[in-house]
């Protein structure tokens, strides 16, 4: 059956609502409006516009999120679910930054983007850090402090300079860590 192009008054469809033992609770045979505005699966909708959902068939169909004035079968990606309540339809909502999919709320993560790490335990992204300047400004620091002493004393003993050669074998693995960064940056 094909929908007609307007609403109209039809005597075509008859209603009999009645008790499981044949009594008559309800009966409509003549002057039933039949609308036909709205473009299937939308329950309501803007009259101008029918595909323009305003609420969807949740309970006859399986396209019962409404996003964008449409009904939708599943949430599209980045979105959850927000369930019904007893005046709404069952909408979708963005899932919050880093979360990339999200499960029941909008900060519970199932998967994160590139360079984020899931937490499962909290259901949480954080975002990976390899962070070698701590290390780097260290070394050069007590480098500094080695090479001071050294300079302020007018005799050097060996203690002081093992210690300085080995402070410049430490900053030249943090360089070198730090030139391992460099190189990979794009692929971290």
């Amino acid at each position: 059956m094909r929908n007609p192009k307007e609403n109209i008054l039809t005597d075509s469809f008859k209603i009999f609502t009645e008790t499981y033992d044949g009594y008559g609770i309800d009966r409509i045979v003549k002057g039933m409006k039949i609308n036909f505005v709205c473009i299937f699966p939308c329950k309501l909708c803007n009259e101008d516009v029918p595909t323009e959902c305003y609420a969807c068939y949740t309970s006859t169909t399986p396209y019962i999120y409404l996003f964008n004035s449409e009904c939708l079968e599943t949430c599209p990606d980045g979105m959850y679910e927000v369930p019904a309540t007893y005046t709404n339809t069952s909408t979708c909502d963005y899932c919050i930054w880093p979360c990339l999919t999200c499960g029941t709320s909008a900060i519970e993560c199932l998967t994160c983007p590139e360079r984020y790490l899931l937490y499962d335990v909290e259901s949480t992204c954080y975002e990976e850090i390899i962070y070698y300047f701590p290390f780097l400004c260290a070394a050069g620091f007590f480098s500094m402090v080695v090479l001071l002493v050294d300079c302020c004393y007018t005799s050097t003993n060996f203690t002081h300079s093992l210690l300085y050669f080995l402070c410049y074998l430490e900053l030249g693995v943090h360089g070198f860590l730090g030139y391992l960064w460099w190189i990979n940056r794009d692929n971290l």
